[in-house]
Parts: C-alpha cells; sequence; structure tokens
C-alpha cells in the first residue's frame, strides 16, 4: 500500500521547503509562455513558482487533497494552474506535450 500524503498535514513540511522550490525554478531556467509540468507537486511549491515565472503550468500528485491546495494557493495568488490527479508511472498528460518538468522533493513510497 503506498503512504497517502494527503493524510495529516504537509503543508507544514510545504512552507519549510518552498525556498528549495524557487532554486529548482530558477535553475529550470523557465521561459516564459513554456509549458511546464511540476510533477508531485504537492502542496504547489514548484508550480506556483512555474507560474510567476509566466510558464503555462501543469501540476500532478496523487493526492487529491494537495491539489485542492495547490488549486486554493493558485487563485489566492491569482494565478492560473491546470491541477491533475496522476503519479510519476502514468503521467495523465500526452508525451511531449510540456518543455520542462520540475520536480521538488517528490517521494514514491510502497510498503
Amino acid at each position: 500500500m503506498a503512504l497517502d500524503w494527503g493524510i495529516g498535514h504537509y503543508e507544514d513540511t510545504g512552507v519549510a521547503i518552498e525556498p528549495i522550490a524557487e532554486i529548482v525554478t530558477a535553475a529550470a531556467g523557465v521561459v516564459p509562455g513554456e509549458r511546464a509540468l511540476d510533477l508531485g507537486c504537492g502542496t504547489g511549491n514548484g508550480a506556483l513558482a512555474l507560474a510567476q515565472a509566466g510558464a503555462d503550468v501543469v501540476a500532478v500528485d496523487p493526492a487529491a487533497r494537495l491539489l485542492d491546495v495547490t488549486r486554493e494557493r493558485a487563485a489566492a495568488a491569482g494565478l492560473s494552474i491546470d491541477c491533475r490527479l496522476g503519479e510519476a508511472a502514468a503521467i495523465p498528460l500526452e508525451d511531449g506535450s510540456c518543455d520542462l518538468i520540475v520536480s521538488v522533493f517528490a517521494a514514491k513510497i510502497t510498503a
């Protein structure tokens, strides 16, 4: 059984690691208008940083509750982010449909 990251208070951890998302986004060299994927988006740190850099963002996570957190944060910041339920083994996008992919501390844990 896989761990459900939507259980508990991952938001507390998300706040602590938010600066890393900004570093990853800067290192990715985002160009405004590029289509970017934040894989394992969690609470949306990477997705928000990508959107603030001008990317057209898709955020994917296996935890529906965390996608809701990402949607709420994006709305509060006036950003548009396409949030989709999914995981790295089966990304819910067509092959080659993104210009870049970032993943900030995404993890898969199985028993």
